[in-house]
């Protein structure tokens, strides 16, 4: 699969409402952007993306919860949730001492 793939854009997926289990293969995923996707949920595998440093959920307003275990997720710098439809963040995300969060209200 497309190990080395260091960033990801799926912004505008309107037709996309699940994302695969097996995102979190992407070993070297920096930056996944999914803005303006119509996703309920995220895998839990993404968790596993070791490298991520940008997570991009702003507007998507179907998406209802995030992962719980996002806190492991070192590397994790910025978190855009503006305009999505999560009411409530992971506790472990408080594990995360450089997060940025943009958008929770």
């Amino acid at each position: 699969m497309l190990k080395h793939l260091k960033i990801l854009l799926l912004t505008g997926g309107k037709v996309l409402k699940k994302l695969p289990e097996d995102l979190g293969l992407l070993e070297s995923l920096e930056k996944l952007n999914l803005a303006y996707c119509k996703i309920r949920d995220v895998p839990s595998s993404i968790c596993k993306l070791k490298h991520l440093k940008k997570l991009d959920l702003h507007n998507c307003d179907q998406l209802e919860r995030l992962p719980e275990k996002l806190g492991d997720i070192k590397c994790l710098e910025q978190l855009d949730v503006e305009g999505a439809g999560i009411s409530h963040l992971p506790q472990s995300i408080s594990l995360l001492n450089g997060l940025k969060i943009v958008g929770f209200k």
